[in-house]
């Protein structure tokens, strides 16, 4: 029966993510918003190894978010104040999905997330409804606006410096969710192609949180000791960690290439900062992996029953990579 109630309260948190695809009234997606906490909270109450205190802070945290989201749609019919209520319901967004200044709490809840299935939820299907929100806000732009912008790219380029001295998976990945939001908020201040960069990612984090689920991977002195049971998942969490990295020519590139094609017409300057962003975001995926590799390659056993560049499933994700690059390639010239 219980196991019957989290399938439904899962399923409830999909169709709210959906719902807010087709509301533009602020107080139906206040009212989405409560229906999906709600959900939430009882799915991380299920979970035996997060303690009520942490349950009770991110429930503080969302419903005090939630009531000056309330306040502000309520009080912005005033000309005056409309545009400080914005950039508050802008804050209110923010401090729901965990970015800079409102990001202690996340990475706390993070850390002490021992299920991968909820991390993956937390940092990806969670994040879907105050993105929208943020999509809808966007549209009343202004130079606010443009200075938020500003403020989040120069984030980008220093938060990865947070988890360069970490060994926890989880906060990495914590750091990781951080910068993808950034991105996608950037990219809703271009045009809708944020959506396919959000569900790009979540499938890509997916996968990479089952095959953390499938070895129990919580730290990175685990990835030294691990033994995979094929050499399709050593290739397959390889490449998606990579490609979540921004790495060329894997498809986590392509939506970042896309972006930076846009803003190579006209914000020439913003563009430099982000191909500098990307660089040290890079290196932050990057540090776990190449010691990973350095102990793979150390082990004569291991180094010839795992790493074999002339497999053919290895070809065969190298070449649907390039197809994929390709593919977008083709849609953003027509």
């Amino acid at each position: 029966m219980k196991f019957k109630f989290l399938n439904l309260s899962f399923f409830i948190m999909l169709i709210t993510n959906i719902l807010m695809l087709f509301i533009n009234s602020w107080f139906y997606m206040w009212m989405i918003m409560e229906i999906n906490l709600i959900c939430f909270i009882k799915m991380l109450k299920s979970n035996k190894n997060f303690n009520n205190e942490l349950i009770m802070n991110y429930f503080i945290i969302q419903s005090f978010n939630s009531y000056m989201f309330f306040m502000s749609f309520m009080l912005m019919e005033s000309e005056f104040l409309k545009q400080m209520f914005l950039i508050i319901m802008i804050f209110t967004m923010m401090s729901k999905l965990g970015l800079p200044p409102f990001m202690m709490w996340y990475f706390k809840m993070m850390i002490n997330l021992k299920c991968w299935m909820m991390f993956f939820i937390n940092s990806c299907i969670q994040k879907f409804i105050p993105l929208m929100v943020i999509n809808y806000l966007m549209i009343n732009k202004n130079n606010m606006m443009n200075l938020i912008m500003l403020t989040f790219i120069m984030i980008l380029i220093f938060l990865p410096f947070l988890g360069m001295n970490s060994y926890n998976i989880s906060l990495m990945m914590s750091i990781s969710s951080i910068v993808q939001m950034l991105w996608l908020i950037l990219l809703i201040s271009i045009n809708e192609i944020w959506i396919i960069y959000f569900l790009l990612y979540s499938l890509i984090s997916f996968t990479i949180f089952m095959m953390f689920k499938m070895y129990n991977i919580y730290h990175i002195l685990d990835m030294y000791m691990l033994k995979f049971k094929n050499i399709s998942s050593f290739y397959i969490l390889n490449i998606n960690i990579l490609s979540l990295g921004g790495l060329p020519p894997f498809l986590g590139f392509m939506m970042k290439f896309l972006y930076i094609w846009n803003l190579m017409k006209t914000f020439m300057m913003t563009m430099i900062l982000l191909i500098l962003m990307s660089l040290i975001n890079l290196f932050f995926y990057m540090r776990p992996m190449y010691s990973f590799l350095s102990m793979s390659f150390s082990s004569k056993n291991y180094l010839f029953k795992v790493i074999n560049m002339n497999n053919k499933k290895m070809n065969l994700y190298i070449n649907l990579s390039m197809i994929t690059m390709m593919a977008m390639l083709i849609l953003e010239m027509i």
